[in-house]
């Protein structure tokens, strides 16, 4: 996929609805509480004797330190006033790098490394005194969510990533079901707070369906902006076929 990242002026400060970004200070408590957990994590690395233990711990702080930058990663993949669109799409296609979901199967397979320690030692008939209880078999029990996550990631990867505004309508997302609405389904399209910054596509029937800006790459204020006006002026959807006809197109009418 070959991604293009414009700045819209299409929605001004003033009229902005939700704040996309972690303010630096929310960065900042982030960054440091994860890091004091995995320094408190990290004591026993230095502080045990048993070569088992040290690599089990070991693996378990490296979990959380890749967790810590997927995160950081993910809340901030989404800039105020910025969209990101896939340019070889045969229409106006909202879409995220797909480069940065490589992190998921990344954070997944880490997720099995205190388990695969585990199982390593006792193969090696090398001693372990891992006890019993929780710390025995928990690293199996998250082994297994971690498991069921990939295939659900792999499983996903058959979806095309992104919103899609064709002539026809809206289709596409990942990272949840798959959404296709013909334009005359669509009630209306904003961009909504729900536990942060969300895309929330509203149909005749009543239903909503929200969507996370990290799937779009993209501001929800400019994305629900640009959607909007082409569901409320279908005379104009033939634009899609060039987005940034299309977004110039918006640009013109926002600016009066």
């Amino acid at each position: 996929m070959s991604r293009l990242t414009l700045s819209p002026r299409v929605v001004v400060d003033s009229q902005r609805r939700v704040i996309v970004e972690l303010s630096r200070n929310r960065r900042i408590a982030f960054i440091v509480i994860f890091s004091a957990i995995a320094l408190i994590g990290a004591i026993p690395v230095f502080a045990a004797q048993e070569p088992g233990f040290r690599m089990f711990i070991g693996a378990g702080v490296l979990f959380m330190v890749i967790g810590m930058f997927v995160g950081l990663t993910w809340t901030n993949s989404a800039r105020m006033g910025r969209v990101q669109l896939d340019s070889r799409a045969p229409s106006l296609r909202f879409a995220a790098s797909p480069g940065m979901f490589a992190l998921f199967p990344v954070l997944a397979v880490s997720a099995l490394m205190p388990a695969l320690v585990v199982v390593g030692f006792s193969w090696a008939g090398l001693p372990s005194t891992m006890g019993d209880g929780l710390v025995r078999w928990g690293p199996f029990a998250i082994a297994i969510l971690a498991l069921a996550w990939l295939a659900q990631l792999v499983w996903s990867f058959r979806l095309t990533l992104g919103l899609t505004l064709s002539v026809d309508g809206l289709s596409g997302v990942r990272g949840g079901s798959h959404l296709a609405f013909d334009w005359d389904d669509i009630s209306t399209i904003t961009a909504v707070s729900d536990r942060g910054a969300k895309l929330a596509i509203t149909t005749t029937s009543g239903s909503a369906v929200i969507i996370e800006p990290r799937w779009l790459g993209s501001d929800p204020n400019e994305a629900a902006a640009i959607a909007s006006y082409f569901l409320q002026h279908p005379e104009q959807r033939s634009l899609l076929g060039d987005p940034l006809a299309a977004i110039a197109h918006v640009e013109k009418i926002a600016a009066g």
